[in-house]
């Protein structure tokens, strides 16, 4: 039986471990393609699985740098890396058998490279053959995350090689580094006590003036060149902070399962990017081994996050895969992007302070061997002139350039890191800053959309993606999306979180939202928050109509399967079995649900008494839209679809035809009540776009909604028949008769006129008489638009030149008018564009309320138009019920197109009735303008608007004062001509005018009340208040949008960045605004929530103990409210929206299907999608925009069908089912519109080429004619390799004056003295005892230790304290030697105080003699009164001691 093995058994616990054993745990990686990605999972937590096979992307690109120090690096041979006198050593082949092959491509590579001059400012390589990008990092041999070679072999020392670090030596790393960390901080990091490790001796010091540090700081560069050492590879040192957590904690337990750690052996230094230099973290490996196996690297995220917070606060940086960044650089990142300066900005600073320090350590370096120089030159006799080589030993080492990769090895990361690392860094705190917002009260809202920003930020290969929508409260950013479509279906699912958001926190509901489109986001906002609709009366309601009720006789019965259907309806299809000239009128509507996908009952077919109904010639079926519900049935039921018609009523146009309302009017049932039948129906969005249609049975407020539409209906069609139709103008039609002359078909009326009595064959050259009989003569009496066009009327080839006419090339009524000599006049017009004026001209009646009903200024009309007050008054009803909770911009900040000179007359005069001023306010304002300025509140109001709308609230009136003030400015200014008989509005501006007072009309511009419109922000000097205006989306225009402009407008970043610059920037535009606010100060603070919320949180805590909690009383600390759900940013694609498109939802199985990047999984994961909705990036994506058009047809289908677009959803349906992941993805039609819009303008281009293809041919030809190619290329036109020429004349001959050409030594004699030998004697070591306590030995006193200055020994500069350099044990630091005795200090109060000290010699007060007289250069006239020497002693120019007898 064998004898029991000595020892422990391998694996075994704790123990001695040698430093090169392997670590516990799991087994090591064999490719550093394995590596684990901290950006998915912890960073340094791996399970006993391998991880699977990845391929670096983009955003590991610096993390590679750990791998390549530098791009200087990339494509050195292996001669670069052993230097030059053991790369001769490499080449083993016979010298005959180079010679007959000659030298090869590589060979003659190296010899230009190194034949040529590095630059001292870059790192890159210059004119290289091989010339590669300066910011690309290669990725061959780094380390991976758990410290193990890219390319693992077996060392060939021994455990205990001491040429041997802990760690292998990686590539990018120079020799003297790895020697660094073998010689310094191994033995600091495995110190022993017996057989447990002793923390650090810099963990432990106690004296005051070093105290306890985690940081190992390097030297400074005085002490070595103090003592003539001239080692640059000592000054290149860096800062090294060790992150040894288990030394301060009882017991380190595992983040996983609780169970103690052990430590597994230290890891690989780990390289950070800080603002001034890098440093490198050290710490060490932990295994769980009791528990659950897994392995965790001190510097792991779940490692840190299981710390105590004070200790897990000391950890410097932010890591990525390989390496990381300082917190300064991240904080200054962040800021910087939130102030114009991106990561290519934070890039160049990093590179200047990085360079600017070396730099200074090189001047260092080089002026104390200037010093050392020139002191030895001055000391030496004229005759006898020693040279510098018979003086120095050695030569002085070059300190080399900043990316020397074997020397200071500098690195600065690239632009691409930064934002990457600032992607991280956001969104890590991105859940505190969501949680922030989401805790801000939403007393008031104000929507906003900008299509403005996206053309800068969030663009695919340079095309727009999305646009930034953004809610504000009365001073807070409360959410913010970059929507893909204009659908409001995005924009539902942020509003409807606020609303959850505002149940969750105990807020109430918004009083009042703002949008600049009420119209359009009345139903989005209503459907967020239904409470904005309830307590209100419609405004149909305030002006006189009454609600249209259904008579109690009429009954309502809800019909629920197909018997009862048929029972019901037999009665009217017997009517039509029993009288074959029978007819019926029927009053139909459907509802579907919000979706679109199924009608309001779903049936497998049609019952045979509806089905009847439906397909009947002799039932007529009367509704709004009628036609459009038929079809939509048509779609569903297979029974109708051989059904071409349904012999449908539709009463809009019914209603044209009677001419109760116009063409282009609007024409939904509640304005055919109003119109119709002096009733208002309710038109309920919240009713009429619901999911619960299809619920059986249907719920009671649903079904009064249907049958009053129904009922609606059918008293409309009673009441409009009964008026009898419009007679439409023929050619044929009385003469005399008045007609209306209309601007274009169904529009706006130009002028009035009748038709003339005679009409000829043709006027002025038109022909009147055609064989259509479509035209006819009218003469026109009144001119309501001049500049309209009388389309027939073009100007003869030899009279009016086409730029008197309008664009169409035809005249205007007033150049007709003016060319007539009167004010009636005749033109020729279609009969299409005229219509019976039965009003008379004279009558207000035909007037529409609005710039159409007024002649001139001067007008006796106004009156006419204007709303009767005990109307539209409600009289003492709850003025709160009259206006709808929706508010647009004030109507003077409309853009309207008006032209002219007339226009800021017009726009004063609108906002001077539009706005009311506070009398008491105003009263105030304008005494103190009088008083002050010499100026009335009026003179005031038109030098300088904003003075006074800071000062002065203004109020908007209700409706039945404010319709009538728009109206009366309309009417003065609308069609009065200026100075160059311009009218003040185009045609566009008449719509928009009469939209806003369409707008007032309807309770949109007023002001609520109980609604606050106006914050108090401080008092100004003279004693006035100062207010800000809430009213508005001016808030979100001016605010976040304009900001976000001009702060992110140059970064052109993608969605990634942007959304986390947006994250970033709603913190610190909500925080200024808190500050502001509650305080009416700046935010002069960090911007770290957690942080602040965590601070708070223990002030409150120990209140009893600790001072300070009180000023956090008005901070929200979000950490104490549950967390939200609330999206930001990139919001997830609404379900409707994403079958409507035919995408795919996220799912892992898609995930795994599709493998994608970082960002475009980033996006995916955002949007909800199996794949990242973008525009086509690829030359495949672009092929299948341009083949999918042309082999689909889409282009054709549009045209047979008379549209003028491509229907572009069913092209992004096609389209997204057949994404494959790799060359396209997914898309919208609005993401096809706006690459067909990048793509036309292309287009456009080329085909302006090819127009003049044989002009450019012809060129192309005369070119090479031009060009002379048989003529020789003169030769001094290609030089050779570029140089720098230095001026040839002006050189300086005094370098006085000049401080960086100066070559005095410094007045203060520097400790750099030379030796005593004589210059031709070469010097040998000198020992020097020197001694200072190390931090082993604080306290106590001992003999000194003797250090050699051999530099082939430990030379003094390798000896530190650890707040400088820890050595290895047990050295104490070496400070320079005082070799001149100690002087007794002189007491302050006997001190005399001299003047500065003027040369003997020379008698200058500059001149550096005046401290030492050999420093002078004037030549000595008196000699020494003892030697009689003119040099070489100090007694000369009548000195006191003569140093040459002694």
């Amino acid at each position: 039986m064998s004898a029991r093995p000595r020892g422990r058994p391998k694996g075994s616990k704790d123990g001695p471990r040698p430093i090169d054993a392997p670590p516990r745990g799991r087994p090591k990686k064999k490719h550093a393609e394995e590596e684990h990605d901290a950006d998915t999972e912890d960073n340094n937590t791996s399970d006993t699985e391998p991880p699977p096979t990845r391929s670096m992307d983009a955003e590991d690109e610096f993390d590679a740098s750990n791998d390549a120090f530098d791009a200087f690096t990339a494509g050195f041979t292996e001669s670069d890396w052993l230097g030059v006198d053991q790369a001769s050593a490499v080449d083993k082949q016979p010298l005959s058998s180079q010679e007959s092959r000659g030298p090869s491509l590589e060979q003659l590579r190296e010899a230009k490279k190194r034949a040529q001059s590095a630059p001292f400012f870059t790192q890159g390589r210059t004119l290289s053959l091989n010339s590669t990008d300066s910011d690309s990092e290669d990725d061959g041999g780094s380390e991976d995350e758990d410290g193990t070679p890219a390319s693992t072999q077996e060392r060939k020392a021994s455990e205990k090689d001491a040429s041997k670090a802990w760690f292998d030596k990686p590539k990018y790393m120079p020799s003297w580094l790895y020697d660094y960390f073998r010689d310094t901080i191994q033995p600091i990091i495995t110190r022993r006590d017996g057989r447990r490790r002793r923390p650090p001796a810099s963990f432990t010091s106690t004296m005051s003036h070093s105290p306890a540090s985690l940081w190992i700081h390097p030297i400074d560069p005085v002490f070595p060149l103090s003592h003539r050492r001239f080692r640059p590879t000592v000054l290149y040192r860096p800062r090294v902070f060790l992150w040894l957590p288990h030394f301060f904690v009882a017991k380190l337990c595992c983040p996983a399962c609780g169970k103690q750690l052990e430590k597994n052996g230290a890891r690989p230094p780990r390289r950070i990017a800080d603002l001034n230099d890098t440093f490198y973290i050290v710490s060490w490996a932990y295994y769980c081994r009791k528990g659950c196996k897994l392995y965790f690297h001190g510097w792991s995220r779940r490692l840190l996050n299981s710390l105590p917070p004070f200790l897990r606060l000391a950890f410097p940086a932010i890591l990525s895969r390989k390496s990381g960044l300082s917190q300064t650089v991240v904080s200054i990142l962040r800021i910087g992007n939130q102030h114009k300066m991106g990561p290519s900005g934070v890039r160049a600073l990093l590179c200047e302070n990085h360079t600017l320090r070396f730099s200074t350590i090189q001047a260092q370096y080089l002026e104390a061997a200037f010093q050392l120089v020139r002191r030895h030159a001055d000391e030496q006799s004229p005759g006898n002139q020693a040279s510098i080589t018979d003086y120095f030993t050695e030569k002085i080492p070059g300190f080399g350039d900043f990316g020397d990769s074997t020397g200071f090895s500098g690195f600065v990361p690239s632009e691409r890191y930064l934002a990457t690392m600032l992607n991280r860094a956001i969104e890590a705190d991105e859940a505190d800053a969501d949680q922030h917002t989401s805790c801000l009260e939403p007393d008031q809202l104000a929507v906003d959309d900008s299509h403005k920003i996206n053309k800068h930020i969030a663009k695919v290969d340079g095309v727009p993606v999305n646009a930034l929508w953004t809610c504000m409260t009365s001073r807070y950013i409360r959410a913010q999306a970059l929507t893909l479509t204009k659908s409001h279906e995005e924009r539902y699912g942020p509003l409807k979180a606020i609303a959850q958001s505002v149940k969750k926190y105990g807020f109430r509901d918004p009083l009042v939202v703002f949008s600049d489109d009420p119209v359009k986001d009345k139903p989005l906002l209503l459907a967020a928050f239904p409470s904005l609709a309830e307590g209100l009366t419609p405004v149909a309601a305030a002006h006189g109509f009454c609600p249209l009720e259904i008579p109690d006789s009429i009954s309502i019965q809800f019909l629920g399967t197909s018997a009862l259907i048929d029972a019901a309806l037999s009665p009217l299809t017997a009517v039509l079995d029993a009288d074959p000239d029978a007819h019926l009128s029927i009053s139909i509507d459907a509802e579907w649900n919000m979706s679109r996908k199924i009608g309001v009952h779903k049936f497998d077919h049609l019952p045979g008494s509806l089905l009847r109904l439906l397909i009947s010639n002799r039932v007529f079926k009367i509704g709004n839209s009628v036609s459009a519900d038929c079809t939509r049935l048509k779609k569903q039921f297979p029974q109708l679809k051989d059904q071409s018609s349904f012999n449908t009523i539709d009463l809009k146009q019914y209603s044209i035809e009677r001419g109760v309302i116009g063409r282009k009017d609007p024409g939904s049932l509640d304005v055919l009540a109003e119109k119709v039948l002096n009733v208002y129906l309710s038109k309920d969005d919240s009713l009429r776009k619901n999911e619960e249609w299809e619920i059986i049975p249907l719920r009671s407020h649903l079904l009064d909604y249907a049958a009053l539409d129904v009922y609606a209906s059918q008293r409309i069609f009673a009441e409009v028949t009964k008026l009898a139709p419009l007679d439409w103008v023929r050619h044929d039609s009385p003469a005399g008769s008045r007609v209306a002359l209309l601007v274009h078909e169904g529009g706006e009326t130009a002028a009035y006129g009748k038709i003339s009595d005679v009409q000829p064959t043709s006027l002025s050259g038109i022909r009147v008489k055609t064989q259509t009989n479509s035209r006819v003569v009218i003469e026109i009496d009144r001119v309501l638009i001049p500049t309209a066009a009388a389309i027939l009327h073009l100007p003869l080839e030899n009279g009016t030149t086409r730029r008197q006419a309008t664009k169409s090339g035809a005249y205007t009524l007033q150049q007709l008018q003016t060319a007539a000599s009167g004010s009636v006049f005749q033109i020729v017009s279609p009969v299409s564009l005229l219509s019976f004026d039965r009003a008379g001209v004279n009558s207000s009646e035909h007037c529409p309320p609005g710039l159409d009903g007024a002649a001139d200024s001067d007008s006796e009309s106004d009156d006419d138009c204007v709303l009767d007050p005990e109307r539209s008054d409600p009289g003492s009803a709850d003025h709160e019920q009259l206006q709808e909770n929706l508010q647009m911009l004030e109507a003077h900040n409309q853009r309207t197109e008006t032209t002219g000179n007339r226009k800021q007359a017009f726009l004063c005069a609108l906002r001077d009735h539009l706005m009311r001023w506070d009398p008491t306010v105003r009263a105030r304002v304008d005494e103190v303008c009088r008083r002050v300025y010499g100026i009335t509140f009026d003179q005031m109001l038109a030098r300088n608007p904003d003075y006074i709308k800071k000062r002065t609230p203004r109020h908007v009136p209700s409706p039945n004062i404010l319709v009538p003030m728009i109206q009366h400015i309309y009417n003065v200014f609308g069609n009065a001509l200026d100075a160059d008989t311009q009218p003040l509005f185009s045609p566009a501006a008449r719509q928009k005018a009469n939209a806003v007072l369409e707008l007032a009309r309807e309770g949109y511009l007023s002001d609520l009340p109980g609604v606050v419109l106006y914050e108090r922000i401080g008092v100004d000097k003279h004693g006035l208040d100062l207010f800000k205006c809430l009213r508005g989306t001016n808030n979100v225009e001016g605010g976040p949008h304009g900001d976000i402009y001009r702060k992110f407008g140059a970064l052109h970043a993608g969605a990634r960045l942007t959304v986390n610059s947006l994250t970033d920037h709603r913190t610190a535009y909500n925080l200024q605004a808190f500050a502001k606010h509650v305080f009416g100060a700046n935010w002069d603070y960090h911007h770290s929530l957690s942080l602040i919320n965590r601070v708070s949180f223990l002030l409150n805590y120990l209140s009893d103990i600790v001072d300070g909690a009180s000023s956090y009383s008005h901070w929200i600390n979000g950490d104490l409210y549950a967390r939200t759900d609330e999206k930001f940013g990139v919001v997830p694609i609404p379900e409707s929206l994403r079958v409507r498109l035919a995408m795919e939802p996220y799912s892992e199985t898609a995930a795994a299907r599709f493998k994608l990047n970082k960002n475009d999984d980033w996006l995916r994961r955002k949007q909800g999608l199996a794949l990242p909705a973008v525009p086509p990036t690829t030359p495949e994506a672009r092929k299948y925009f341009f083949t999918g058009i042309k082999h689909h047809a889409y282009a054709g289908k549009a045209s047979a069908l008379g549209k003028g677009k491509i229907d572009l959803i069913k092209f992004a349906q096609e389209w997204n089912r057949t994404a494959d992941g790799k060359d396209r993805f997914f898309i919208t039609a609005e993401l096809l519109a706006a690459y067909a819009k990048t793509w036309q303008k292309n287009s456009n281009i080329r085909a302006s080429q090819e127009l003049i293809a044989d002009k450019i041919s012809l060129v192309n030809k005369t070119r090479e004619i031009f060009l002379a190619p048989d003529l020789p290329f003169p030769s001094f036109i290609a030089g050779d390799t570029a140089t720098s020429i230095p001026p040839s004349k002006g050189v300086v001959e005094d370098f006085e004056g000049i401080p960086t050409l100066s070559v005095d030594i410094s007045m203060s004699t520097p400790l750099l003295e030379p030796p005593t030998s004589s210059p031709a004697q070469k010097t040998n070591p000198v020992t020097e005892e020197i001694y200072l306590p190390s931090a082993d030995s604080v306290g106590d006193s001992g003999p000194p230790v003797s250090h050699s200055l051999d530099p082939a020994e430990h030379s003094i500069i390798e000896a530190h304290i650890p707040v400088v350099d820890v050595p290895a044990e047990p050295s104490g630091c070496v400070l320079p030697i005082q070799s001149e005795p100690r002087r007794r200090e002189v007491p302050i109060e006997k001190r005399k105080r001299q003047n500065i000290r003027s040369c003997r010699r020379c008698r200058k007060d500059s001149c550096p003699g005046g401290s030492d007289i050999y420093n002078c250069k004037a030549p000595c006239t008196v000699a020494c009164r003892q030697c009689g020497q003119l040099s070489g002693c100090r007694g000369v120019d009548k000195g006191r001691r003569c140093t040459f007898l002694g």
